[in-house]
């Protein structure tokens, strides 16, 4: 059987109408720290559906965990996990990815994010494979997500876009930031590999123009 790499199932980048980066609204969270911003960002209150109505969330601060970032001369792409009480729904956990810019010099913004509930909750599959949500267009690349290793010794993940362009990162707590400054050529081939460089899993259209 394939291993199969695809596009997030938990995650739909806020976009434009041709899939670049769309500015979070006005009134954002910004900061002289990428971190506060983010944690800014998080402690708005919002909205999610559930059972076909919006129920109101707010995240719990004191679950706040940055995990990963990867950075740019003026961006950077962190990958945050977080518990958010949802109230009559309960308490979920969340993952986003969450875009940070430095471009104005006297602060921190929030960008653009990906993620929502309950991928913690997802059952392993048996099998390795990268779930990964991102956004791409004339600005540049970025993407994130988790890596389900099932035993195989998955250290690194490669992307190869369809002009043989190729991005990698290294898999720590379980965790992937590709962020780029150039555009990209859909679709991109996933690689999984191990420690010596071994491919574990491929996919030659897992990461996909939707």
């Amino acid at each position: 059987m394939n291993p199969r790499l695809r596009p997030a199932d938990y995650a739909v980048w806020q976009r434009g109408p041709r899939g670049e980066a769309k500015s979070v609204p006005e009134g954002a969270a910004v900061s002289h720290t990428p971190e506060h911003a983010i944690r800014e960002w998080l402690d708005r209150p919002g909205l999610k559906g559930s059972e076909g109505r919006l129920v109101p969330f707010r995240v719990l601060a004191d679950t706040i965990r940055l995990v990963k970032k990867r950075g740019a001369p003026q961006r950077q792409l962190w990958y945050v996990t977080c518990n958010a009480d949802g109230g009559s729904t309960g308490t979920e956990q969340w993952q986003w990815t969450v875009l940070v810019s430095h471009e104005d010099p006297d602060r921190w913004n929030v960008l653009a994010v990906a993620g929502g509930g309950g991928v913690g909750d997802l059952p392993a599959r048996g099998f390795p494979w990268a779930n990964l949500g991102g956004n791409w267009g004339d600005d540049g690349f970025r993407a994130g997500g988790t890596v389900e290793d099932a035993g195989k010794g998955v250290s690194r993940v490669r992307l190869t876009d369809a002009q043989g362009r190729t991005f990698e990162d290294t898999v720590d707590d379980g965790v992937v930031l590709f962020l780029s400054e150039e555009p990209v050529a859909m679709p991109m081939r996933v690689d999984l590999l191990d420690a010596a460089g071994r491919s574990v899993a491929t996919d030659e259209s897992g990461f996909v123009d939707l």
